[in-house]
């Protein structure tokens, strides 16, 4: 059988011998170490390492060993677990140090020669006897004693060849106690238990050679040279292996690992509860909407205090849902729905849909119906912008049949246009799905493959996935230039103008859908090219177009009047000139900001802790929208609601920004000792390594959503979260480096809710 994946030795370096690790073997820091900064630095950079490896076959262990860190940054970063844990770790070094040999005093021969040859006598007899029963080296001293100094050096360099792979340091390590974990009340959880699937850290992987800097601030070169991976890490003998002892003290059973979230309670679980309930409450006695309504916020504030109950509290805030909606309460209807989703593992969209259909059909006075449009409308913007069109149109059609009714006159209008487009799209989508079933069996099917391609590029804006399809399609215009994108990258700034220019005329001769598909395409190749190219009449030109291209880049929701969109432009405001940082104000370490052609660039540099640029202004609830594009190899993030504490500390929730596939869009607790927030992470396709992407952040309460590329990422809940503070751009600290390294962004708006 092949031998069980090691993570501690393939991921981090750590061989069986020194496994398992304590926390500052685990960390990759000097045992002891006393400098928060460091301990807070080397967990990050593990963590980010780490997590490169959740997309893969071992996603299980990866979580695993992030916890692990996660646990240790905790222990270390809190002075009394740190110092309790200091005294346990030097009284278990200390207790398996290995005696020392001492020679006889007649023959006083070099220790040093004598404890290789003791550890000798010990492999031989091992070798020897079936048993592995010690001899004693008594008679092997004395014949060594007597052997000349080509002997000695013989043996001294057979011992040293053979140390790595000892019988008896393994199983003294397999054997030998175990720290304790952290209390149960640590917040980052208890520590997996010591073995093969909790691993430690030494020096992670170096990440790739950076790509080609295409906007560089002031006199930074454009073309950093790559740095070679290094060396691999030599196992560190920090620990004394001891031999195995012979009555190891207990040690407490590892605590289960907890899903992200728990499931929905079993229906008899539940309707045990429900019984209860009924027992304790005059449910049919609720006859009117207020009485409904007034059980229904009685049912919510009972399940605020059972939160430790969680059977209980789902049953509670179904309940509160199921009555909100009787009783005409679309908002507290909703409000339910969130809870639920910050504690269970549901589909909070299709739920919300669900019961406001059923609330729409009870809908029949005017007031019923303002309050079904008020909180539809969202809901039904969510699920356009999330791309699920038929959750949209069943939305839609609910709302607008109950507008038939007298109250609604004054909606009708707007839900009749969202209908018609939506009608559109659900029929596209429809159209896609029977071309994707046709290729599965005619896989030359050009127009099915056109189908797609549109599907993927226009609607999806997925141009990775359906450059391929437009290459095999029948239309003869883009089928050719999808066979030049598809040919190879571009050199020359004149080639990647000639590229674009063709997507443009392309658009020129299309009406519909395929102009405005071929102008994004057109878009996306200027803004590539057009920090490279010289002032002149080419580059006016592309500026030109790409303003008249950026109108085609936020499509407004279906249905939404222009005095609507109108004020939805007011709303937003831009944090960033695009000229200066003015509004802004750099924290924490010494990494370089600066301007550069309407972008924000951030500049790693070597011996720097991490940097922030953060805004002035403090912010509660809002939605905030940016782009970024990071250098290979760097990590970066965007605070949100964050402070600074104790020595320009920097803290509070963290937008994850990494290399796909990865973690981005997952909320970090920057500075709190917590690790990842995010309960539902996994990784994702949807960061685009060496383009533009764009976040959208939605912070309302103590829920926090996001989305990557109009995908939706996570969506938390946090009690224990700041409600305000600043915005914050992160130039992440990355030891070991010396080339320099960039992140840039642009387009940072914000609106404020009120």
């Amino acid at each position: 059988m092949p031998d069980p994946f090691d993570p501690y030795h393939k991921w981090l370096g750590i061989p069986p011998a020194e496994q398992p690790p304590n926390h500052y073997r685990l960390l990759g820091t000097q045992p002891f170490e006393s400098d928060p900064d460091v301990i807070e630095a080397a967990a990050d950079r593990q963590m980010v390492h780490l997590r490169t490896f959740q997309a893969g076959k071992y996603s299980e262990l990866s979580q695993k060993l992030l916890n692990d860190v996660a646990a240790a940054r905790v222990c270390l970063m809190q002075p009394d677990k740190k110092a309790a844990y200091d005294e346990q770790l030097r009284k278990k070094v200390a207790a398996a140090a290995p005696p020392r040999v001492k020679p006889p005093r007649s023959e006083a021969p070099d220790p040093g020669v004598v404890e290789v040859l003791a550890r000798a006598e010990r492999e031989i007899g091992k070798t020897r006897s079936s048993t592995r029963k010690k001899t004693s080296n008594l008679p092997l001293l004395i014949a060594a004693g007597a052997v000349g100094a080509l002997l000695v050096v013989g043996l001294i360099a057979w011992e040293l060849g053979s140390r790595e792979r000892r019988p008896e340091r393994v199983a003294a390590i397999e054997n030998r106690d175990s720290i304790e974990a952290p209390p149960k009340d640590d917040p980052a959880g208890p520590a997996p238990a010591p073995g093969s699937d909790s691993p430690a850290e030494t020096e992670p992987n170096e990440p790739a050679a950076p790509t080609t800097i295409e906007e560089p601030v002031e006199e930074l070169p454009r073309q950093p040279e790559p740095q070679p991976e290094p060396a691999e890490t030599a196992p560190r003998e920090t620990e004394p292996v001891a031999e195995p002892e012979p009555e190891p003290e207990p040690q407490p059973e590892p605590e289960p690992q907890q899903p992200s979230k728990p499931a929905r309670p079993s229906d008899d679980a539940q309707k045990k509860i429900l019984d209860q309930l009924q027992q304790a409450y005059d449910f049919k006695g609720a006859k009117t909407g207020a009485d409904k309504i007034k059980l229904a916020k009685e049912m919510f504030d009972l399940s605020k205090q059972v939160k430790d109950k969680p059977a209980e509290r789902f049953v509670l805030l179904r309940k509160t849902m199921e009555l909100a909606c009787e009783g005409g309460d679309a908002g507290l209807m909703l409000e339910a729905v969130d809870a639920i989703d910050a504690g269970f593992e549901i589909d909070a969209l299709d739920v919300k849909q669900k019961m406001l259909v059923k609330f729409a059909r009870d809908a029949r006075d005017a007031v019923r119906i303002r309050s079904l449009i008020e909180t539809a409308t969202p809901v039904f913007e969510e699920a356009f912008t999330r791309k699920r069109y038929k959750t949209a149109m069943k939305l839609v059609d609910a709302a607008y049949a109950a507008c038939a009714r007298p109250g609604g006159l004054a909606y009708r209008k707007t839900l009749h246009e969202r209908r018609v487009e939506l009608k559109k799209l659900v029929a596209e989508e429809n159209r896609f799905q029977r071309a994707l079933a046709a290729l599965d069996t005619e896989p030359d099917n050009a127009e099915a493959h056109l189908v797609v391609g549109r599907w993927y590029c226009r609607v999806k804006a997925d141009w990775e996935e359906g450059l391929p399809h437009l290459a095999k399609g029948s239309d003869a215009g883009l089928k050719n230039l999808a066979e030049q994108e598809l040919s190879g990258p571009l050199g020359e700034p004149s080639q990647q103008v000639a590229l674009a220019d063709a997507w443009w005329d392309l658009a020129e001769t299309k009406t519909g859908n395929d102009k405005n598909m071929a102008m994004l395409r057109a878009g996306h190749r200027y803004e590539q090219v057009l920090a490279k190219l010289p002032s002149g009449l080419v580059k006016v030109k592309i500026e030109k177009r790409l303003v008249e291209i950026a109108k085609l880049k936020n499509p407004a929701v279906p249905g939404r009047d222009s005095a609507g969109a109108k004020r939805d432009r007011q709303q937003w405001r831009s944090l960033f000139n695009g000229k200066d940082l003015q509004g802004w104000e750099r924290h924490a370490g010494t990494a370089q900001f600066g301007v550069n052609r309407g972008t924000i660039v951030g500049r790693w540099v070597p011996n720097t802790s991490k940097t922030f640029l953060c805004t002035k202004q403090r912010f509660g609830d809002f939605e905030l929208i940016f782009e970024v594009m990071l250098d290979n190899g760097l990590n970066s993030g965007v605070q949100i609601r964050s402070n600074i504490k104790g020595n320009d500390v920097v803290y509070g929730p963290q937008v994850e920004i990494t290399a796909g596939p990865g973690l981005a869009g997952y909320i970090y607790g920057e500075g709190t000792g917590r690790g990842l927030l995010s309960r539902d992470r996994r990784n994702t396709n949807a960061f685009k390594n060496g383009r533009w992407n764009q976040f959208r952040v939605l912070c309302k309460g103590t829920n926090i959503k996001t989305w990557l590329n109009d995908q939706p990422v996570t969506d938390l809940t946090d009690e224990q979260g700041s409600r305000e503070g600043f915005i914050g751009l992160q130039v992440y600290s990355w030891g070991g480096r010396r080339e320099p390294l960039y992140v840039r962004w642009r387009n940072i708006k914000i609106r404020e809710l009120k």
